[in-house]
């Protein structure tokens, strides 16, 4: 299991604890998603924060299993137990996949842009069951880091970002060029 994040590293590990700074004091942009219970929106800065530092998606999806940071599936608003963004019905995971590829693209965009880098690959960062072809064209492609981190900070998914419908589950993420 687990994201293959081929950036991931100190400075990008501090980049993307800067963009959480950010989110956290503009209230506006932190994404609190419905599968986070009270508690879980109350830890939610924190165990991100942790998992930035030294973690990966799947410490983070440990940390949300913990302490009842998740709503139970027969909480979630008579909403049936559906695939979420990693294919799977497993929230922490697909919460912590999702929000972890989110924060790891926005810092490889700034990256780029200290480095004047005009361009990021796009690459798989997990294996999927299905592919798409509207996914693997987009493999290989390259994106501009600037538009790519004003998009990201206005959606909330990289999918999204990427163009794709925000359900596409593609596992995609980013890489330097």
């Amino acid at each position: 299991m687990g994201l293959e994040l081929p950036n991931l590293d100190g400075r990008t590990r501090a980049l993307m604890a800067d963009e959480l700074a950010g989110d956290v004091h503009n209230e506006t942009r932190l994404v609190l998603s419905p599968n986070l219970s009270d508690t879980g929106c109350t830890d939610w800065p924190d165990i991100l924060e942790a998992a930035m530092a030294g973690g990966d998606a799947d410490s983070l999806a440990r940390s949300l299993r913990a302490r009842g940071r998740i709503v139970a599936s027969n909480e979630q608003n008579g909403r049936d137990e559906r695939p979420l963004a990693n294919g799977s019905t497993d929230r922490a995971q697909a919460l912590a996949e999702s929000e972890f590829n989110r924060f790891y693209v926005r810092a490889l965009c700034r990256r780029a842009i200290e480095d004047d880098l005009d361009e990021l690959v796009v690459c798989r960062a997990r294996q999927t069951e299905a592919h798409s072809p509207q996914v693997d064209a987009l493999v290989g492609t390259t994106v501009d880091p600037r538009a790519l981190l004003a998009d990201l900070r206005m959606q909330s998914s990289v999918d999204a970002a990427l163009g794709l419908p925000p359900e596409t589950h593609s596992g995609l993420t980013v890489r330097l060029a």
